[in-house]
């Protein structure tokens, strides 16, 4: 017999220990109704549970993002069936028209009521809206609103002293909102065609100077930020072998409203040619300005909102062969055929230039441009030749602007051109899986039935045909609306059974098994009082010493 340990005692209060602990388990599973409270409990089971829980809640959005899916193509739904009822009545008009019996009195009237249903198909088209999308008239989801070049003159410059010293950066452009719409690049280190490029003669002697990025070491910059408010004047000036000044550019900066007469902002560059010899000199300026979207180096240019011209994908050099120099170069993204820019390059206070280059970027100024390129990064030049200045003098200015204005739509990209053309559903918890609804434009102008005219027999038997065309085309959208709402409805079925199915398997997994954690925990409750028992009794055993030294 021992008396420094009791074996008995200790063990009994180590199975104590225990059943307390599973006990205390048991209960935590019984109040939270989880199995698996912890990752210690089953860590397997945990990351299976919690695969399946964001699995889970993914799929009921995505169920919600179907029924928004569904309103929308109700809505849609309703607004052509509105559309037919008009188309309808015109035929109805349109065939009571096509009588001879009618006078010109009755076909009046008929006329006028044609009109005015036409009017209301453009504007049940133009406000059958869903959470703010054009869904009857998907040019309407393009981004447009007047704009603003928001970018200070006295930002546009690179910083001092560095290999950009001078030259002119990108600028920003901001609709009605404050949103940022477009970064428009007329300059900067990264745009190789942005830089300015004089040549002359004097003495005898001709030199170029080019500012483009680095600036060559005989050219030296020096910038007036101060002297005119919103201005900004840079000098880049060229000096001989010995360091003397021969002539400068000199560029004038500064920010004016729109002088087309939209709305908007443009930044004038006027340029002029210093003489610092004592003798005349002649020379040329030439401009060359970068022109880029966000996200697209290739815009398209259409001149004088001529919507007769074919947009212009070739190089191509002006005056042309009839002599024609364009005013206004109208710049428009091929992802938005809204209005975005401007480029001034005649009239409006711009000095006419003796050409205007359109071409490609690295390969269109000076002797560099070549005619008939396909252009595959948009630039274009402006310049002036014959430019005559007395010894010590300074020439005049010329003058070329480039900005925003009104984001009109481009009337060549729009009959080919819309953006967004359809909308995507997350119909699942996974990525890329959606379900496409088709946009669709049913403007009066879009379905043919923009200008009816009932006004002979003839004319409403031509009538006639654009209805039924119409009709017919309203129909093909219904119908296409009617098979993706079916659509929709099987797979938000399908989602719903889906997320069913993982529910109840993740239940498995990790919910708590009430009936068998309350025998389990029954049984460790009698554990546990029996085991206080025997530690209790256990603490007696060692009193038999005392017998022993009686």
């Amino acid at each position: 017999m021992v008396i420094q340990h009791n074996m008995t005692s200790i063990n009994a209060k180590c199975q104590l220990g225990i059943n307390t602990e599973n006990k205390k388990k048991s209960t935590e599973r019984l109040s939270g109704g989880y199995r698996i409270n912890r990752a210690a409990d089953d860590a397997a089971g945990l990351a299976v549970s919690e695969k399946m829980r964001w699995s889970v809640r993914g799929l009921h959005q995505a169920s919600r993002n179907i029924e928004d899916g569904t309103s929308l193509v109700q809505v849609a739904d309703g607004g052509m069936e509105e559309i037919h009822a008009i188309l309808q009545r015109q035929r109805e008009l349109a065939v009571q028209a096509g009588n001879d019996t009618n006078t010109v009195a009755d076909r009046n009237a008929i006329q006028q009521e044609v009109n005015a249903l036409s009017v209301e198909i453009t504007r049940i088209a133009n406000d059958t809206t869903f959470n703010g999308k054009h869904i009857l008239n998907c040019s309407g989801n393009l981004s447009h609103g007047p704009v603003n070049a928001d970018t200070a003159v006295t930002n546009l410059l690179g910083v001092p002293g560095s290999r950009s010293d001078g030259v002119l950066q990108g600028f920003m452009a901001t609709n009605a909102a404050g949103n940022i719409q477009s970064q428009l690049l007329f300059g900067g280190y990264s745009a190789g065609t942005s830089f300015l490029e004089a040549k002359v003669s004097v003495g005898g002697d001709n030199y170029t100077l080019r500012t483009k990025t680095p600036l060559p070491t005989n050219c030296v910059v020096t910038n007036d930020t101060t002297s005119i408010a919103d201005r900004v004047k840079t000098t880049f000036t060229y000096q001989d072998d010995t360091g003397n000044a021969v002539f400068s550019i000199v560029r004038t900066v500064e920010k004016i409203a729109n002088p087309t007469g939209n709305t908007g902002e443009v930044y004038k560059m006027s340029y002029a040619l210093e003489n610092h010899t004592t003798q005349p000199m002649t020379g040329s300026i030439e401009v060359s300005l970068d022109v880029k979207f966000t996200g697209n180096d290739n815009p398209s240019f259409l001149m004088d909102n001529d919507v007769n011209e074919t947009i212009i994908t070739n190089a191509i050099q002006y005056p042309d062969n009839a002599g024609h120099m364009p005013g206004v170069m109208n710049l428009f993204s091929t992802d938005n055929p809204y209005l975005n820019v401007q480029a001034i390059v005649n009239g409006c206070g711009a000095t006419t230039p003796d050409y205007v280059k359109i071409g490609q970027y690295n390969n269109i100024a000076g002797n560099d441009w070549r005619a008939n390129m396909t252009i595959s990064d948009s630039a274009y030049d402006v310049g002036w030749n014959n430019i005559n200045v007395g010894a010590g003098g300074i020439s005049g200015a010329y003058t070329t602007m480039y900005g925003v204005s009104d984001p009109l739509l481009n009337p060549v990209l729009a009959g080919s051109h819309s953006v967004p053309v359809e909308l995507n559903i997350q119909a699942s918890d996974r990525a890329h899986t959606a379900i496409t609804i088709p946009l669709v434009n049913c403007t009066a102008e879009k379905l043919g039935v923009d200008a009816l005219n009932v006004m002979s027999f003839n004319d409403a038997g031509a009538t006639l045909d654009k209805i039924d065309k119409a009709i017919d085309k309203v129909s093909e959208y219904r119908s296409d609306m009617g098979a993706i709402y079916n659509r929709l409805e099987k797979a938000k079925n399908n989602v719903n059974n889906i997320e069913e199915n993982v529910q109840s398997a993740e239940s498995r997994i990790r919910d708590a098994d009430m009936a068998e954690e309350m025998v389990k925990y029954a049984k460790d409750n009698i554990l546990e009082q029996v085991g206080q028992s025997m530690l209790a009794q256990s603490g007696k055993i060692n009193e038999g010493v005392l017998q022993l030294l009686q």
